[in-house]
């Protein structure tokens, strides 16, 4: 508290100076002045003005592709051949392909049907499949290795 009032004392103990006396301007020569222009960086609440959040166009449903027989031939995969023997002698051959729409193993010959596809021969290369129509040629890869 005493500090306060040593300064309060002091503050009045001191003279004061005089403001510097100021020119009063001629208003009579000085030209009529025109506003001041706007300053560059003026804040413009028409940026404001402006959706923060636009909803999204509904994606269009997906439409699933019409699957050719070709294409669809092409997903069942052959991987071996197998070589019987008739009782006459004769090389019956049997084609062993996965079946991806049962997700299956199946061991197919002439005229067996794979999903929707009869099965129209099978030899010691590889099988041809038949639907709609259309034939397929599925050939073993020769660096597979898959006849036995």
């Amino acid at each position: 508290m005493g500090v306060l009032g040593a300064g309060a004392i002091w503050a009045a103990a001191e003279p004061r100076r005089p403001a510097p006396e100021r020119a009063a301007p001629d208003l009579a020569s000085a030209p009529e002045a025109e506003p001041p222009p706007p300053p560059d960086d003026a804040f413009d609440l028409a940026c404001f003005g402006v959706a923060l959040w636009v909803e999204p166009p509904a994606p269009e449903p997906r439409r699933a592709p019409a699957e050719s027989a070709a294409r669809a031939a092409s997903r069942v995969q052959l991987l071996a051949i197998v070589t019987e023997t008739t009782p006459s002698g004769a090389p019956r051959y049997r084609a062993a392909v996965y079946d991806p729409d049962q997700d299956r193993i199946v061991f197919v010959t002439d005229g067996d049907t794979v999903g929707a596809h009869a099965v129209r021969a099978v030899d010691a290369s590889g099988m041809t499949l038949a639907a709609s129509g259309t034939e397929t040629r599925i050939d073993l890869d020769p660096l597979d290795g898959g006849r036995s």
